[in-house]
């Protein structure tokens, strides 16, 4: 029984050592890190704070975070708003995460939001799913359209 215990004792302080050296391996890039769009977002980049300074729709989905914050939470409210039967249903915290992979919303200051897994009730009672298409002005910061599109 004290063999058993030291096998455990010892496989369990292996875990934690991999652990501890798997972090501080991970922490050794601090100045980028993935997120959840697959870009690469930058600590230092003027895009952070000026869409108009941002060189791709990639990159300003990675790093306008306060100005994005805003458009997906215009879009939400937006898209609620139009809803004609219940209430819609989003995922709870990453919404409108998906987007179109050109250059355009850097040079038109239009941005396009998708939302691929929302559900709105239809005249019946039930849930479809949806895709809601959001078009957001960076400039006015305000909603052009929204468009539920069922799938």
């Amino acid at each position: 029984m004290k063999e058993f215990r030291g096998l455990v004792r010892a496989i369990f302080i292996l875990i934690v050592f991999v652990g501890i050296v798997g972090s501080m391996i991970g922490n050794k890039s601090s100045n980028q890190s993935s997120d959840a769009v697959g870009a690469t977002r930058e600590a230092d980049s003027p895009c952070k704070t000026d869409w108009s300074q941002c060189k791709s729709n990639r990159e300003m989905m990675a790093n306008y975070d306060t100005g994005l914050i805003t458009a997906r939470m215009a879009c939400k409210k937006d898209a609620i708003s139009k809803a004609r039967f219940g209430t819609p249903e989003f995922p709870w915290v990453f919404f409108f995460q998906s987007y179109m992979p050109d250059d355009s919303y850097v040079t038109s200051g239009i941005a396009v939001l998708l939302e691929k897994e929302a559900k709105f009730q239809n005249e019946y009672g039930a849930m479809m799913n949806v895709t809601v298409v959001c078009k957001y002005d960076l400039r006015s910061k305000t909603v052009l359209i929204t468009q539920n599109m069922a799938r």
